[in-house]
């Protein structure tokens, strides 16, 4: 897959960067973080795999989530995956274990932790897209563990995407975003976890219509991304689902 200039000058008007661009920027760096923050970003192919996770998981009867990792590798060379891994249902909900999948497809280098970050894997983790089922619902704590991780962990990422029926949803990592190991990053993300759920039972009642429960489910997560991205350094992007330009939110 070819690589484009992503801030290439026409004119008086800057093309937003393209998003592979700038996940391979971010690749290779000891901060798996881009060296700049656009105001807006060209999802380009990504957005186009999202539309067609989001059609495949509208069209499952249980609407169960979809996802696809696209990878960089040593060389640079932009990987999308060519099969959605499906989620699975469990009392917590639904989700997409990618770590088997990862485990078994990236090939780690001998003496791993004693090499710098391009001589240690044959392929990088560049971005993870999913959908959230049927639901309009943004990123869960449990999606965030990649932006989190340390660049020592090959399931680390510098961007993750999620697709809903009427939006696409971008994060990225920053230079400022901070790089937990495993046990302190296991123990983030069950808080997180217990605090949303939390915030969400203390409004829902079981009475009400499903839809509204849905909705009070996306406001606090809303809530939640907004807060963590702001305490931890995290760009957030969106634009709507038929749109690949995304723009960067603020408040």
């Amino acid at each position: 897959m070819g690589l484009d200039n992503g801030s290439v000058e026409t004119g008086e008007v800057s093309k937003p960067p393209l998003l592979r661009d700038l996940i391979k920027e971010a690749i290779f760096s000891p901060t798996l973080s881009i060296s700049f923050e656009p105001r807006s970003i060209d999802l380009g192919p990504f957005g186009e795999e999202a539309e067609g996770i989001m059609g495949r998981t509208l069209s499952d009867p249980q609407g169960l989530e979809r996802a696809r990792i696209v990878y960089v590798t040593r060389g640079g060379k932009v990987l999308i995956q060519q099969k959605d891994i499906v989620g699975q249902v469990t009392e917590e909900g639904q989700y997409c274990n990618l770590g088997p999948l990862l485990f078994r497809t990236i090939n780690v280098s001998p003496n791993f932790s004693h090499l710098p970050r391009n001589l240690r894997q044959d392929k990088y983790v560049g971005l993870i897209i999913h959908s959230h089922g049927f639901y309009e619902l943004p990123f869960s704590p449990q999606d965030l563990a990649v932006l989190f991780s340390s660049e020592m962990n090959i399931l680390a990422s510098p961007a993750l995407f999620v697709v809903t029926p009427e939006r696409k949803h971008l994060l990225l990592r920053t230079a400022k975003t901070p790089q937990w190991d495993i046990l302190v990053l296991d123990k983030k993300i069950k808080s997180w976890a217990s605090m949303v759920g939390e915030r969400i039972m203390a409004h829902v009642d079981s009475s009400m219509p499903f839809s509204q429960q849905v909705g009070i489910n996306a406001q606090v997560q809303h809530s939640f991304i907004r807060q963590v991205s702001e305490k931890y350094h995290l760009l957030r992007y969106s634009c709507r689902f038929a749109d690949n330009i995304a723009l960067r939110e603020s408040a």
